[in-house]
């Protein structure tokens, strides 16, 4: 009966398929440019975000920023 069970769900889900009509749209990355938004002096993403760090980092440590922060920020 096992066989017989899956044929029957082979034959609704190819009824399923041939009812279907979907077209998906190329798909494309629009990430913003954070740098036409912000006085960056011409910095990359990766740069940008990296300063941006920085600066977070120093404003939560209140400029106290330690040897060990320090390696975790800049590890990757």
């Amino acid at each position: 009966t096992n066989v017989v069970y899956k044929n029957i769900v082979d034959v609704r889900y190819e009824e399923f398929i041939s009812k279907c009509n979907l077209v998906l749209p190329k798909y494309e990355l629009n990430l913003p440019d954070y740098c036409l938004y912000n006085d960056t002096k011409g910095l990359d993403a990766d740069d940008y975000l990296e300063n941006l760090s920085i600066i977070g980092l120093n404003k939560r440590l209140n400029k106290e920023v330690t040897v060990k922060y320090k390696n975790r920020l800049f590890k990757f």
